[in-house]
């Protein structure tokens, strides 16, 4: 069998950090509000593809749009 993979299509999603609320906080959430996540600006980012992390890197501006500069590959 065959299998081309540049014909396959993987969902990768970018960890920025994580946090924990209560329900209550959560369901009050408004424009506006901000929610501290448990990394800060200078921390690198992770990517994922399901629930491995494939790579960690740094937020970019990437022709009007975020991007992700690829650091370390794991």
């Amino acid at each position: 069998m065959d299998i081309r993979t540049n014909k396959i299509k993987v969902e990768v999603k970018t960890v920025l950090g994580e946090t924990k609320i209560n329900l209550t906080d959560f369901m009050n959430l408004r424009k506006g509000n901000i929610i501290k996540l448990n990394r800060g600006c200078e921390n690198t980012v992770s990517l994922k593809v399901g629930n491995v992390t494939i790579a960690n890197g740094e937020l970019c501006e990437n022709n009007q749009s975020f991007g992700v500069e690829i650091k370390e590959k794991l």
